[in-house]
């Protein structure tokens, strides 16, 4: 069917020519070496640009770190639309823009990674020792009857590329996986927003 994977072998000729043909057909073709070098071959390299099953429907609770600021803790209870905001463990609600934190929501769900970098990438990892903003997403569970089984996290850290006040870049790493990410300026700007009025 049209979902079937399809399998392709490449190879090259003592003349330096490049090949390809599609594991079990009989056909051989050439290619040029533009067309052979732009082919992925790292596994994170094919993963989906979507960063994490981000679920609005079973969002339980929100927390936003930043640096030399307290955490804001969220709860979201999708049934009611309803948003409950704690500071330093002061209810904070009244301050909350629900609005702000109806949009943060769709834009997380909505993530998505401008380029997967791999396990490897030292600048990314350097960078992530010292992020600019974390966030730790808990969802409702549920078991295998469909009932409720506690939460599950998982947690986005992110970090500017570069220091330079243009920079267009970020790195990023989802908890559980050991892919780093970049995600542009825009979709940083996105999440990156300030939900409490004062």
């Amino acid at each position: 069917g049209a979902e079937d994977p399809i399998e392709l072998l490449f190879g090259t000729s003592p003349d330096g020519k490049y090949f390809a043909m599609r594991r079990g057909t009989p056909t051989v073709a050439e290619i040029d070496y533009g067309t052979y070098s732009r082919v992925p071959v790292a596994p994170f390299s094919w993963r989906d640009s979507i960063l994490w099953p981000f679920s609005i429907v079973d969002l339980a609770e929100l927390r936003i770190e930043r640096p030399g600021e307290h955490p804001l803790d969220l709860t979201y209870d999708f049934i009611s639309e309803k948003w409950t905001a704690q500071l330093r463990g002061e209810d904070v609600t009244r301050r909350l823009n629900v609005q702000r934190a109806n949009i943060l929501a769709n834009k997380l769900e909505e993530l998505r990674v401008a380029r997967w970098l791999g396990p490897e990438a030292r600048e990314a990892a350097l960078r992530l020792e010292h992020p600019a903003l974390i966030i730790d997403a808990a969802y409702r569970a549920t078991d295998k009857d469909g009932n409720p089984a506690g939460t599950r996290h998982s947690v986005i850290t992110l970090a500017p590329a570069s220091l330079s006040p243009r920079n267009q870049l970020y790195f990023g790493r989802l908890s559980g996986s050991l892919d780093y990410f970049l995600i542009d300026k825009a979709s940083y700007g996105q999440i990156d927003v300030r939900l409490l009025e004062d």
